[in-house]
């Protein structure tokens, strides 16, 4: 049976010792996303070592889920000021988020633009896991005002990226991924890291400017195995601090760079004689030797990995063993031969 893992709720605010009343709205806000999940029954709860309060509950999907619970409040204001509910689910097998959804509280207005999440947790919950590719990894590098803001972008940027089958891996929670603690979690969890894969990279900083909360900010894409990057855009935007309208113009940059990553075809982006330059390598999951097959039958297979060739971040070289027409061109697309393990 697939379990359900579900670490302490996390309460942001500037204090560490958490209030009484606040912890239990922490747990009225675990209860009512459990009962959304209809989960009730807690399997086992974690009382010693780094993952104690963590607890493990049995679920009907058919993965191994990480659920994340958040109460974000408001700079300065200790627990007084109450900003937001925050829930993330986190295939817990590959670190990928499959979603993310908010909901504001409004004791008072947020100093930015942001809207309540229209999604539950369970309808998250539903998203089919082989409808995402490979998950990215995710760098955030620069400076945010405070951790609420950040955690607050972040949020709104795996949402945005999960709800177009784009999966981003969760960091925050790689040692609950990668771990295995407690005798549920040593019978259903793996100490293996995930593969390393493309990624998304956002240079930050976060900037006030006559009481306007600025965002100064350049997305990238980058290999996490040969550590290349090519930027989404060519100058850095300075935008209002409007998570929303940035995310968006972020995914819209990316999507189609990154959304290809699930199928197996390869482009044709360059040719040299028996040599065929392909858009995809080895962070696509392409191994040296992996044959391949053109639109008219031509055979290759996977010679080198060429990264940064033509500007493409995960290219490589295939030769072409076998062409009776000439026919492969640039933007032909090739497909994985179903005759791998055999001469051909």
């Amino acid at each position: 049976m697939a379990i359900l893992v579900v670490p302490p709720v996390q309460y942001l605010a500037d204090s560490q010792e958490v209030p009484p009343a606040i912890k239990r709205l922490g747990q009225a806000y675990l209860a009512q996303a459990l009962s959304a999940l209809k989960i009730s029954n807690v399997q086992e709860t974690i009382s010693q070592g780094g993952f104690k309060g963590t607890q493990v509950y049995p679920w009907t999907h058919d993965f191994d889920g990480l659920l994340s619970l958040s109460l974000v409040f408001e700079k300065g204001s200790g627990f007084r000021n109450q900003w937001l509910y925050v829930a993330k689910l986190i295939d817990k097998k590959s670190c990928a988020t499959l979603g993310a959804a908010w909901s504001l509280v409004n004791i008072k207005p947020l100093p930015f633009s942001l809207s309540s999440s229209e999604l539950t947790i369970n309808e998250i919950a539903q998203r089919s896991i082989n409808s995402f590719g490979k998950p990215l990894e995710f760098k955030s590098i620069g400076y945010f005002q405070n951790k609420q803001y950040e955690f607050i972008f972040k949020a709104v940027l795996l949402e945005s990226f999960a709800a177009r089958n784009i999966a981003i891996k969760s960091e925050e929670y790689r040692l609950w991924c990668q771990g295995t603690y407690g005798s549920v979690l040593d019978e259903f969890s793996s100490n293996t890291k995930p593969d390393k894969t493309l990624g998304l990279k956002i240079n930050t900083q976060q900037e006030n400017d006559r009481k306007k909360e600025m965002l100064n900010y350049q997305a990238y894409l980058y290999s996490s195995i040969f550590g290349n990057s090519v930027p989404l855009s060519n100058y850095p935007d300075i935008v209002l601090f409007e998570p929303e309208k940035v995310v968006s113009k972020i995914v819209d940059q990316a999507f189609p760079k990154v959304s290809d990553l699930k199928k197996q075809k390869f482009k044709v982006i360059g040719r040299e004689g028996m040599f065929v330059y392909l858009d995809k390598g080895r962070a696509s999951g392409a191994t040296i030797g992996l044959r391949l097959i053109g639109p008219s039958g031509t055979k290759l297979h996977i010679v080198k990995y060429a990264p940064g060739l033509n500007n493409e971040l995960d290219a490589s070289v295939a030769f072409i063993r076998k062409d009776t027409t000439d026919s492969i061109k640039v933007g032909d697309f090739l497909s994985i031969d179903s005759t791998n393990q055999n001469e051909g």
